[in-house]
């Protein structure tokens, strides 16, 4: 069975964070299941980051701690904590008799007492992360949440305890995809209320597990409106409409695309140019022809165009630049992997 991956929609130093990193963690639920949770950070060095999100599974961390990471994989995948920030986490999973206002009264007490939250989602709201600055703080929280629990809307725990799996990941069995690709910062990120896990074909490793995290909107139980720029998947654009079906094991199948946007999806590939400027220019010249873009890395961009008309002149500006030597390009056609 792959190892379910957990995300966050709502990191709390978002406008900090430069890229993902990954915690594994043991599935009590399952006898030897293992899970990894996606978390937001800020690099530091080639191996040392600074998590810029309230852990909503794992446990053992907290908000800004800075952690060591080994590489499994395309995966930056934490090995140890190497300094804390003082902060503890603490969580809240409301019972499904716990009214919406009842929900935002306890969360709007604890911004009260000077509390930083998340949200493990923005349509069900029934699991909320707490990062706390000290341990007094900690006390009071405890203390309001002792009473709460008393009325069975919630259950608490703090998760200082750790149960991270930090040394022998080759050994422990343990599934992890070869790579995900995320987006951080997705163009209509506003918007979007859910995240689908799909899976990316590899030419180049036909046998591997790659997923592309899309932000979407749920538009219905099964269907989504694009809100980024899919940066390894085929023949789907920005605002598109699509179907899905999803697993146990949260990854998204059979996805169809059932509206088209009107958008066209385009990528660039960086990658091995000696043309230093040409990155700038090509955003100037993109911005006047009313296209967005996201980055994946500063070597891959992707580019969503408005109409037939403007997808059609950034067509020809790439097909140029290329021809300069400055990139490589596609629409359609397989991307050269880096996988």
């Amino acid at each position: 069975m792959q190892t379910p991956v957990f995300v966050h929609m709502n990191a709390m130093r978002h406008d900090q964070a430069d890229t993902m990193i990954y915690a594994l963690g043991v599935d009590a639920n399952t006898s030897g299941g293992y899970y990894l949770e996606q978390l937001w950070a800020r690099r530091l060095d080639d191996r040392r980051f600074e998590l810029c999100c309230i852990p909503l599974y794992i446990y053992g961390f907290a908000l800004g701690d800075v952690v060591e990471v080994i590489r499994q994989e395309k995966l930056d995948v934490i090995e140890r904590i190497v300094q804390t920030s003082g902060c503890i986490t603490l969580r809240i999973l409301f019972n499904a008799n716990a009214k919406m206002v009842e929900r935002n009264r306890i969360f709007q007490m604890l911004v009260e007492i000077g509390c930083q939250t998340e949200w493990s989602s923005k349509i069900s709201k029934n699991l909320l992360a707490i990062s706390v600055a000290s341990d007094e703080q900690a006390q009071v929280v405890m203390h309001l949440l002792n009473q709460e629990q008393q009325s069975d809307r919630l259950t608490y725990e703090s998760a200082v305890v750790d149960q991270i799996v930090t040394a022998g990941i080759e050994s422990v069995g343990a599934k992890l995809p070869g790579a995900i690709f995320a987006h951080l910062n997705p163009i209509w990120q506003n918007e979007a209320d859910f995240i689908l896990q799909v899976p990316v074909s590899n030419p180049r490793n036909p046998g591997g597990y790659y997923l592309e995290h899309l932000w979407v909107k749920q538009l219905g139980n099964n269907r989504f409106s694009l809100c980024c720029i899919p940066f390894r998947l085929y023949d789907l654009a920005l605002g598109d409409v699509v179907e899905v079906s999803q697993h146990g094991d949260g990854v998204t199948h059979d996805l169809k695309r059932i509206s088209l946007s009107g958008q066209h999806t385009l990528r660039v590939w960086f990658g091995g140019s000696t043309h230093g400027k040409c990155r700038d220019i090509l955003l100037v010249e993109l911005d006047k022809l009313n296209c967005l873009v996201e980055w994946e890395s500063n070597d891959l961009m992707a580019t969503s165009a408005p109409s037939n008309r403007e997808a059609q002149r950034v067509v020809d500006l790439l097909h140029q630049r290329q021809l300069e030597g400055c990139l490589v390009y596609e629409t359609q056609h397989l991307f050269p992997s880096t996988c």
